[in-house]
């Protein structure tokens, strides 16, 4: 993607027209075409031939010269308008301070603590633990200037406060210790968690910051993903989010964080099987994506959109995920493919549920790309996802021959990463495929179900909604029952 049309995608409709307006106010010329180019870009795929479509003839040189100002345009109006949303507490507790310390310098000394007790509000009330810093340094240094002041009160503040900067920086060694042990390691993921916590001495009730608890929300929503083990860390998440609730959240500086926490939130729930909670944590979401001029609407709606089907397929109403999908833009979406992928194989799995065989695999062929360049894009877990789900629409389409040929090519393709990402069942899943198709066991035999619950290790209060939804079909297989009553 060109890195202006990554930059303009960031930028809501009014933003659009804001930027636009500034362009139109800093033009000295008329012929200027900073703002065509704007429009031409907005929304393309390709920038071949553009300078043709902008000039009426080829003009590399002229076409270049004007990207290069309009993406300076475009970085100096994205970085001011966020700076004035995001930072407007910054600078205000700042401007008390400074205004203090210029009082302290012509020895008006009660407006200087008068205006340090103001920074210092605001500081506590958003956080700014350096700036606090600042304050109480401030204050300490002047308290001899005024006898009412208790220098040791300060001295006390002045110390918690550098306790919750240290603090602030464990968490940052939290953060990256997490990453780089659950990328080498196949631990326990609540394991990993909880004793690095207590490496760093974080403690998820003890005044951490809004930020920060997302960030160890996000972490624990990575972890889960990889391992499949969202049961496992969702008390540790549920306690985090708990502290979350209680901040009195300001919502211009927090909102992107709060969508996505709410859909953090809603995910979790979900994959669990908690299907109401998680519907009403995507509620909440939809609603903050609605506010400053839903500013975030275009960033999060595929998410929103992607587990919102997803609810549809898990709680009976499959129709209403087919109508949504079938309606749903893909193109829209194409430039992230990440979620435009996730939103293309829901759809396939809603038809699959429906069996409407044909169909979905007349979709899926629309995956016509390398097993290699998906796992880039979307992961590896993804890809193995997508080859299970095509096993299965070839058992259910009767295609045998083109089976067993894929059969050869998934164990071939995934066996050695399966094997050592600690995940055998796949295999075992992938062997009941061919036991259920080739009939080489008599599956209706006495004993053969509570093999294949042993084979395949489920534990249906603990497990992965994706899974039993695996397994699902092997049962409906089995017991010749119809797919999404047993699914369900």
């Amino acid at each position: 993607m060109h890195s202006i049309t990554a930059m303009i995608a960031t930028l809501s409709e009014i933003d659009k027209k804001k930027f636009l307006s500034v362009l139109k106010q800093k033009n000295k010329r008329n012929d200027t075409k900073n703002r065509e180019l704007f429009l031409l870009l907005d929304g393309a795929e390709s920038t071949k031939n553009i300078d043709v479509k902008l000039y009426g003839r080829p003009e590399k040189g002229a076409y270049h010269a004007l990207s290069k100002r309009l993406s300076d345009a475009l970085v100096d109006f994205i970085a001011t308008k966020n700076f004035e949303g995001q930072a407007s507490e910054d600078l205000e507790t700042m401007k008390y301070l400074l205004a203090g310390r210029v009082f302290f310098e012509h020895q008006q000394v009660k407006l200087g603590f008068k205006m340090l007790a103001k920074a210092e509000r605001k500081a506590k009330k958003f956080y700014l633990y350096s700036i606090l810093n600042e304050i109480y340094y401030t204050q300490i240094s002047n308290a001899h200037l005024d006898p009412v002041i208790d220098v040791q009160t300060i001295i006390s503040a002045f110390k918690e406060n550098k306790a919750l900067i240290h603090k602030e920086e464990n968490l940052n060694l939290f953060y990256a210790s997490i990453q780089e042990e659950l990328t080498k390691s196949h631990e326990r993921a609540s394991d990993v968690i909880q004793r690095n916590l207590e490496q760093f001495q974080i403690s998820i009730g003890d005044q951490l910051t809004y930020n920060s608890l997302y960030r160890i929300v996000k972490i624990c929503n990575r972890v889960a993903h990889a391992t499949r083990d969202y049961f496992a860390i969702y008390e540790f998440v549920e306690t985090a989010c708990r502290e979350i609730e209680g901040y009195d959240l300001v919502k211009d500086r927090h909102l992107n964080a709060h969508i996505q926490i709410l859909y953090y939130l809603a995910n979790f729930n979900f994959r669990i099987k908690k299907f109401t909670t998680a519907k009403s944590y995507l509620e909440e979401m939809n609603k903050a994506m609605q506010l400053q001029d839903r500013r975030y609407y275009k960033v999060f709606f595929p998410q929103y959109l992607l587990l919102k089907n997803l609810g549809f397929i898990y709680t009976n109403e499959l129709q209403e995920a087919i109508e949504s999908l079938d309606n749903c833009n893909f193109d829209f979406y194409s430039k992230e493919p990440g979620f435009w992928l996730d939103l293309k194989l829901t759809q396939v799995v809603a038809l699959f549920l429906h069996s409407d065989f044909k169909a979905a695999f007349h979709l899926y062929k629309g995956f016509y790309r390398s097993d290699v360049w998906y796992a880039k894009k979307n992961g590896h877990l993804w890809v193995i996802q997508k080859n299970l789900l095509e096993l299965m629409l070839l058992v259910e389409l009767d295609y045998m021959d083109l089976l067993e040929s894929r059969l050869q090519s998934f164990r071939k393709k995934h066996k050695e990463h399966i094997e050592k990402h600690g995940a055998t069942r796949v295999l075992d899943f992938v062997k009941l495929i061919s036991i259920v198709y080739f009939k080489t066991i008599d599956v209706t035999k006495e004993g053969f179900q509570k093999e294949m619950t042993k084979l395949l290790k489920i534990k249906p209060k603990e497990e992965d909604v994706f899974v039993i939804g695996f397994y699902a079909w092997i049962q409906s297989k089995v017991r010749d029952t119809s797919l999404y009553p047993t699914f369900l």
